[in-house]
């Protein structure tokens, strides 16, 4: 288990060095990391996913437009709604963030190189069980305001 939490204080860590390479707060830098990996998703989905209540996803969301990661498209199904979608990444982040982001993945092949393709499924199949129950748990502490 301290691996575990080894290996979250370092992502935590460099996702925090990267916003502020990039000029951008930390959990901008996740929240649209979020939508990256989810694709786009409606303002109060975004909230749940952040854990942030639905009044801060809204200023979450605004910073995330100003820095061009993200857009605002009107919900077709429903039009109260807001979509928030993810934007290509803008060039003066890719430009600061981008070389220790293809270090860090080049440093990860390095890493996973090393176990076979048995092992490297072992591992997806037990950080995808992991992932699950913490967006359980996480879900179920509601929002904070």
């Amino acid at each position: 288990m301290e691996a575990i939490r080894r290996t979250s204080a370092e992502a935590v860590h460099f996702s925090a060095r990267m916003a502020a390479r990039a000029g951008l707060d930390p959990t901008a830098m996740e929240a649209y990391d979020l939508l990256v990996l989810s694709g786009p998703v409606p303002a109060g989905r975004l909230a749940a996913m952040t854990g942030l209540t639905r009044s801060a996803v809204t200023s979450l969301i605004d910073r995330m437009v100003r820095a061009d990661l993200a857009e605002r498209r009107p919900d077709p199904a429903d039009r109260r709604r807001v979509i928030v979608a993810p934007r290509p990444i803008p060039p003066r982040i890719a430009d600061t963030a981008g070389p220790a982001y293809a270090a860090m993945a080049a440093a990860s092949e390095v890493v996973m190189a090393a176990f076979s393709d048995a092992e490297l499924a072992l591992v997806l199949r037990f950080a995808t069980k992991l992932n699950e129950a913490g967006a359980a748990v996480i879900a179920g502490l509601g929002e904070t305001d």
